[in-house]
């Protein structure tokens, strides 16, 4: 009775082993998973169950509702809707805040239209559209016009002037303040284009890690971004190749001089490579 006992003791334990080893549970995993064919159809009909809520989802975030400001919580018979802030504001809270921030996406809703706004467009207490032109690029604008480029396509704004707050004395920024802050220009000596550096970055590492991908599509992906909200589209590809040129002169000289890096030293090879790679 107790030999008997223990022989079964010894099958079970001996099953348990099974169950659990690796090989059998790679053999499950083999019987379970499925086949790509049969993982792509539940994905598209995932998708095709979803696809009406979606669209009705977008549709309605495009449309006028009640609503309050998202600053002063004020109830609105007409507002904007800003992309970049995810908010809705009134017309005087947008002012506020979007008198210095000229390159968010901003759309005013009313129960009878929706305009996008350019960004010297404002919205007045009876929902008429103004424009106001002080405050561009956190300073007070200038009397002359400048293209500005950014990830989200052209903006038109105005070059940005100093003014002294004691003795009202007005200075034009320099070119060299722009490059301290973040914006390469499109010309040593004219005020025609400004260059976002993000922008330029992002162009530089996507055509070395894409060969052969076209600057002009490049360009003209941007266009079709700021037409799609109602703003210029046109880039000159001449000037925005030669400053991205000299851009990528200028990141050259920083990590050579700067960071001091060999970019001539291989791992492998030392000082002296065997051969070097243009890229």
């Amino acid at each position: 009775m107790l030999e008997s006992e223990v022989q079964a003791m010894e099958l079970l334990s001996a099953e348990v082993e099974l169950s659990t080893s690796p090989l059998n549970s790679y053999n499950e995993n083999e019987r379970t998973r499925k086949t790509w064919r049969p993982r792509v159809s539940d994905q598209v009909c995932d998708w095709d169950n979803c696809k009406e809520e979606f669209y009705l989802s977008f549709v309605g975030s495009h449309a006028f509702v009640k609503n309050r400001c998202s600053k002063c919580f004020v109830e609105l018979r007409f507002y904007i809707k800003c992309t970049a802030c995810l908010d809705s504001y009134c017309y005087e809270c947008d002012q506020r805040k979007h008198l210095t921030s000229p390159f968010h996406h901003r759309t005013f809703f009313s129960e009878m239209h929706s305009k996008v706004l350019l960004p010297t467009q404002f919205v007045d207490c009876n929902g008429g559209l103004i424009n106001q032109e002080n405050g561009i690029l956190r300073a007070q604008c200038g009397p002359e016009k400048v293209a500005v480029i950014t990830k989200e396509g052209r903006f038109d704004l105005t070059w940005t002037e100093f003014k002294c707050s004691s003795c009202t004395a007005v200075i034009s920024a320099k070119q060299s303040d722009f490059v301290a802050s973040g914006w390469w220009p499109g010309s040593p000596k004219t005020k025609t284009y400004l260059f976002s550096m993000n922008l330029l970055l992002m162009w530089n590492h996507l055509s070395h890690k894409t060969p052969g991908t076209s600057e002009r599509k490049f360009l003209d992906t941007l266009g079709e971004i700021s037409k799609l909200a109602g703003r210029s589209h046109v880039i000159d590809r001449h000037i925005f190749g030669m400053s991205n040129r000299y851009f990528q002169q200028m990141e050259h000289l920083i990590e050579v001089e700067i960071r001091l890096r060999k970019l001539f030293n291989c791992k492998a090879c030392g000082k002296n490579p065997l051969a070097i790679h243009i890229d």
